[in-house]
C-alpha cells in the first residue's frame, strides 16, 4: 500500500494494534517529519484503514506477532510460556525475580536481565543448551554471575 510504504520511506515504522483493528505509527527518522508530507498520507491511511491493516497482516511476520503477544503476558501477567525449537521444550520468560517467583512450577525460568544477558553475550544454540541443562540442575540463580 503506497502510504504506507512511503511513510516507511521518511522515517515511520507502522505496526497493528494488538487488537489487529488499529495501525500506529512510530517516527524513528532523525530530525522531524514534513508535517506537510506526512498529514495527505495519513489521511488517506484513515479512508482506506482495512485496506491498510490488510496489508500490514500481510507483511508482518509471524515472530514479530508472537513477541508482541509475548510482550503483553510480560506486561499483564509478569510471565509467558515459551515454545523454545532450539531447547525443545517450553520455558518460562519472567519480568523479573518477583514475577519468576509467581510464574509455574515444572518449568526453567529466564528472567528478562538474564535473557538481554544471553543476548548481549551472543550465545548461540549448543551454548543456550548447555545453560538450559545448567538451570534445569540449578533452578534460579542468575547468569550473570557466571561471567
Amino acid at each position: 500500500m503506497e502510504p504506507l510504504l512511503e511513510l516507511e520511506r521518511i522515517g515511520y515504522e507502522a505496526t497493528l494494534k494488538d487488537d489487529g483493528q488499529g495501525i500506529s505509527l512510530k517516527y524513528k527518522g532523525e530530525g522531524k517529519p514534513d508535517p506537510d508530507q506526512v498529514k495527505p498520507l495519513i489521511e488517506e491511511i484513515k479512508q482506506r484503514k482495512q485496506e491498510a491493516i490488510s496489508y500490514l497482516m500481510q507483511q508482518e511476520p509471524g515472530h514479530k506477532k508472537e513477541a508482541r503477544k509475548i510482550e503483553k503476558l510480560l506486561e499483564e501477567k509478569g510471565f509467558a510460556k515459551i515454545n523454545s525449537a532450539t531447547l525443545g521444550e517450553v520455558v518460562i520468560f519472567a519480568r523479573d525475580d518477583k514475577a519468576a517467583q509467581k510464574a509455574p512450577t515444572g518449568y526453567v525460568v529466564y528472567t528478562m536481565p538474564e535473557i538481554r544477558h544471553l543476548i548481549e553475550l551472543k550465545t548461540d544454540p549448543e551454548g543456550l543448551r548447555r545453560i538450559h541443562e545448567a538451570k534445569k540442575v540449578f533452578p534460579g540463580g542468575y547468569l550473570m554471575e557466571l561471567n
